[in-house]
């Protein structure tokens, strides 16, 4: 038995039409209702520091984190900017060497060791400790400075192809 729109039990055309658009209009209101998952807000205080803001493809900050009795923290963030993206599967790799001293809980990290890493922020912990053999009067400044070497992956939102980059710079480590 074949049922049309008039047959006992069945909607009329407009009715189901009308049913499936509210539908579609339920499933949009509900869905606008939803907050995208956020990225944290970027960290920008009296106590970050911007090793480097001028690349057009990313910045990396440094501030001070929690640390362990008796030793010394940082935190070092990748950012990307506008139209670009952090890979965290690419090859990323910081490593940091100081004075006589001066050592580093781990000298030599891997994107695997950072506390945070996604398409918005790579963030390593570097924490530190000073020696008995570690000598404050041995620098020209007050804070001694870490070498450090970075390698890490970045790519525009819209090319799939990333780029690798690597960058060395230096670190102030606060002593006190």
């Amino acid at each position: 038995m074949t049922r049309t729109w008039n047959s006992p039990g069945a909607s009329p055309p407009w009715f189901a039409m009308a049913t499936g658009i509210a539908l579609a209009g339920l499933v949009l209101v509900l869905l606008s209702a939803c907050e995208p998952a956020s990225a944290p807000a970027p960290i920008l205080d009296h106590e970050t520091v911007a090793l480097e803001t001028e690349d057009p493809r990313f910045k990396i900050f440094l501030r001070p984190g929690p640390s362990r009795p008796g030793a010394h923290a940082l935190r070092l963030r990748l950012e990307p900017k506008s139209g670009w993206h952090m890979t965290p599967e690419a090859p990323t790799r910081l490593e940091l060497s100081a004075g006589p001293g001066i050592e580093f809980d781990s000298p030599r990290q891997s994107g695997n060791d950072a506390v945070l890493s996604s398409e918005e922020i790579i963030e390593f912990a570097i924490e530190y400790r000073l020696g008995d053999d570690y000598d404050a009067s041995d620098g020209a400044s007050s804070e001694p400075l870490a070498k450090s070497q970075l390698k890490f992956g970045v790519c525009r939102n819209d090319n799939p192809r990333c780029e690798i980059v690597k960058r060395e710079f230096e670190i102030p480590l606060a002593v006190h």
